[in-house]
C-alpha cells in the first residue's frame, strides 16, 4: 500500500536532493506529503471503522435470528415427538413439515452468519491495518515536525550569527576609520606647527660666557 512506502519515498527524496538544495524546503515538502497521506489513510480508517460497526450489528442480528430458529426447531421437534407418543399422526405430520421449513431457514441463516463472520474478520483486519498505518504516519509527522523546528531554529541561529558578524565587522571598520582620522589629524598638527629657531654659533658662545 502507498502508506507503507511514504516514509521510504521521503527518505529517498531527501537523500537524492542535490547539493545546495535548501533542506528546510525539502523538509517542508516532505511534511506536506506525509500530512496528505495521513489525511487519506485517516479518511479510509474512519470509513472502515463505520462499516465495521454496521457489519457487526448485522452479524449480531443474524446470530440472534439463528439462535431463535434453533430454539424454535428444538421446540417443534419436542412437540412432534409428543404427538407421535400420543398417537396423533396428523399433528405429528404437520409438525414435521414445519420442522422441514425451519431447517431450511436454519441452513440459510447459518450460511448468512458464516459469511458475515468472514466479512467482519476481514474488515477488522483492514481496520487494524489502517490503524497501524495511522500510528506510523503520526510518528513520521512527529519526527518531521521536530526536525523542521530544529532546522528553522538552526537557520535563525545562523542568521543571527551572520548579523552579529556583520555588525562586528562594521564596528571594526568604524574603529579603524576613527583611528586613521586621529592619526591623520595628529600628523597634520605636527606638520603645521612652527619650527623652533636654531641658535647661531655666536649666540651659543655668548650664552655660555654669561
Amino acid at each position: 500500500m502507498q502508506a507503507l512506502n511514504t516514509w521510504s519515498t521521503i527518505i529517498a527524496k531527501l537523500a537524492a536532493a542535490p547539493n545546495g538544495h535548501n533542506p528546510v524546503q525539502t523538509q517542508a515538502e516532505a511534511l506536506i506529503q506525509v500530512k496528505t497521506e495521513y489525511t487519506r489513510v485517516k479518511k479510509g480508517f474512519d470509513g472502515s471503522a463505520k462499516d465495521l460497526q454496521t457489519l457487526e450489528q448485522a452479524y449480531q442480528q443474524a446470530k440472534l435470528a439463528l439462535s431463535h430458529l434453533e430454539q424454535q426447531n428444538h421446540t417443534v421437534e419436542q412437540d412432534t415427538q409428543a404427538a407421535l407418543a400420543q398417537q396423533e399422526p396428523q399433528k405429528a405430520l404437520a409438525l414435521a413439515q414445519h420442522i422441514a421449513q425451519i431447517q431450511a431457514s436454519l441452513s440459510d441463516n447459518r450460511q448468512k452468519v458464516a459469511h458475515l463472520e468472514e466479512d467482519v474478520l476481514a474488515l477488522k483486519g483492514a481496520v487494524s491495518h489502517n490503524r497501524y498505518h495511522l500510528f506510523r504516519l503520526e510518528q513520521q509527522l512527529d519526527t518531521l515536525n521536530a526536525t523542521t523546528q530544529l532546522q528553522q531554529a538552526q537557520a535563525q541561529q545562523q542568521a543571527h550569527k551572520g548579523l552579529r558578524t556583520a555588525l562586528h565587522s562594521m564596528a571594526t571598520l568604524n574603529a579603524r576609520a576613527a583611528s586613521n582620522d586621529a592619526n591623520t589629524r595628529t600628523a597634520q598638527r605636527h606638520t603645521t606647527a612652527p619650527l623652533a629657531r636654531i641658535e647661531s654659533v655666536y649666540e651659543i658662545v655668548a650664552r655660555l660666557k654669561n
